[in-house]
């Protein structure tokens, strides 16, 4: 296989799994749900970088909330789940730096 046809394959594939599926492209309650459960987690005692964290998570929450109930199309669905999915990833950090 040639390289320009093999970069071309690779392009294609990283395309179909970015992509997000129909069924996939409103999961954002649930998404929010889930980022939500991990901060709700983290809360107690923290340390300062624990807080930052836990701000910046509630932030992207209330973010993915807003673009959600906005939505007037899949894009507008597609960046309220990659913020609340971003949200869990700094929720989960805060309760790492919480232990």
């Amino acid at each position: 296989m040639n390289v320009k046809r093999g970069w071309g394959l690779s392009l294609l594939a990283a395309l179909c799994v970015s992509t997000p599926a129909p069924a996939e492209a409103f999961q954002c309650p649930v998404l929010i749900q889930d980022a939500e459960t991990v901060l709700n987690a983290a809360k107690g005692p923290t340390a300062a970088g624990a807080r930052r964290f836990m701000e910046e998570a509630q932030a992207l929450i209330n973010d993915a909330k807003a673009i959600h109930q906005a939505a007037k199309s899949a894009d507008d669905h597609t960046r309220a789940m990659a913020k609340a999915r971003t949200a869990r990833v700094a929720a989960e950090r805060a309760r790492a730096l919480g232990k």
